[in-house]
């Protein structure tokens, strides 16, 4: 009954993806296989920062109170995220390879990192011969792709993992706290290039519509290209849900692309090595705002990442150094590229125990350190507990964010500072995934 339920709605989604090949897909429906799939992420954080660095004035109240993770804890919260996906696939007599994967919207929504494979709709054709082709909101070629110092990380993912979900970087000035002294929009906080492929806040935390295809594997080289027509059509959404701002900065890209090239090698049965080389861009799209304001200067973002990881047996390191190039958005004076590098070393303690340490450092005059400590037990299938401790230092030198950007027509000035800010976020959580 349940087999038959299942197979129904599987091939409902498919027939209302693709109805040109629906006499196909019924034809051959019972060689289909169905795939089901969930993670359910709970986890419990706590920042330890300074209260001067916490402090803000309430805009109704006039207040001065300390601002948290969450509406009424300046110290601790508790996260969730829910994520599934309903997947159907098919292979041919003559090898071809094809199926579509659903993102499921879940009653419980969270702003939780997800698995590539939750949450992205796409539909995708795969041969030995020719390749792999993908269409849809699958993360691109870039991400896929892309080797950072937090792939042998345990916990929520080190440096790249959920600890900007209890601390801001945002500091107000004392004593009235109502001035902005640190702008977390100053930094670089993460190993993301130029696009924006995943806004969990935006059209069901899906990515951009893009195509994607993959080369086959020729002695461990792999290459892999997508294209996004608008960086702001996002999955979820029509293209009459994403308008051209005219009231601010628009700068979304057009004619995006990812890109990035792979080596994997297996050395013998302890020792492998993989490397990447990523690569992304796209054309700026200039606003109403930019053009009153005259920003002739806009430029193209490019950026690039080029990573590598080890294992030798139970260890595992891995590390990256990324470009992002300047500011997309327009040139500043003093400002430099923006560019960062990270490492990692993780460790198979046992069969069920992972431990990691990582480490991020960007700059882009401004400079972020993150240290993370992590460690994973595989308790019961498809539950894994873990724990977390990440520690963030930044130090702002320049402030290149204007006060308010919707007002402010004049090219924007780097404003010399000279403010610090730290903190420790303590993550404890429990994964389930099936």
């Amino acid at each position: 009954m349940h087999k038959k339920l299942l197979t129904s709605i599987s091939l409902f989604a498919v027939l209302i993806a693709a109805p040109s090949f629906s006499d196909h897909m019924i034809a051959k429906a019972k060689d289909w296989k169905i795939h089901v799939g969930a993670d359910v992420n709970l986890q419990a954080g706590s920042r330890f920062q300074s209260k001067s660095k916490t402090k803000r004035k309430d805009k109704d109240t006039g207040e001065i109170i300390r601002v948290g993770p969450s509406a009424n804890n300046s110290d601790l919260a508790f996260m969730s995220a829910a994520h599934a996906y309903l997947g159907v696939e098919n292979k041919t007599k003559n090898g071809l390879t094809y199926g579509l994967r659903v993102g499921l919207v879940t009653s419980t929504r969270g702003n939780l990192p997800i698995k590539d494979h939750l949450g992205r709709t796409y539909g995708y054709f795969e041969h030995n011969d020719w390749g792999r082709f993908e269409i849809g909101t699958k993360k691109g070629a870039s991400f896929s792709m892309q080797i950072d110092g937090d792939e042998v990380a345990a916990g929520t993912g080190g440096f790249n993992g959920d600890w900007g979900n209890y601390l801001d970087l945002t500091s107000y000035k004392g004593p009235d706290y109502e001035d902005i002294e640190m702008n977390s929009a100053n930094f670089t906080d993460d190993t993301k290039l130029v696009l924006k492929d995943n806004d969990n806040n935006f059209a069901n935390g899906e990515g951009m519509r893009k195509v994607t295809y993959y080369t086959p594997k020729y002695k461990g080289f792999q290459i892999g290209l997508s294209y996004a027509p608008d960086e702001a059509n996002k999955g979820g959404n029509n293209s009459s849900n994403t308008p051209f701002n005219s009231n601010g900065p628009n700068r979304k890209m057009k004619n995006a692309f990812m890109g990035g090239i792979t080596y994997e090698k297996q050395i013998n049965k302890k020792q492998s090595f993989k490397a990447a080389l990523i690569g992304e861009t796209g054309a700026l799209v200039r606003s109403a705002y930019d053009i009153k304001a005259e920003r002739t200067f806009t430029k193209n973002p490019v950026g690039f990442d080029i990573g590598a990881m080890y294992t030798y047996d139970k260890f595992s390191i891995a590390g990256s150094y990324g470009d992002r190039g300047k500011f997309k958005y327009h040139k500043q004076p003093k400002l430099k590229k923006t560019i960062f590098y990270t490492a990692g070393i993780g460790y198979q303690c046992t069969d069920k125990i992972k431990t990691s340490l990582t480490y991020f450092h960007s700059d882009n005059r401004n400079k972020l350190d993150i240290f993370s400590v992590a460690a994973n037990y595989n308790w019961l299938p498809g539950v894994q507990p873990y724990a977390e401790v990440t520690h963030v230092i930044a130090k702002q030198k320049y402030d290149y964010a204007p006060t308010d950007p919707t007002k402010d027509l004049t090219t924007p000035k780097s404003r010399s500072t000279n403010v610090k800010n730290k903190g420790t976020v303590l993550i404890l959580g429990m994964r389930f995934a099936f």
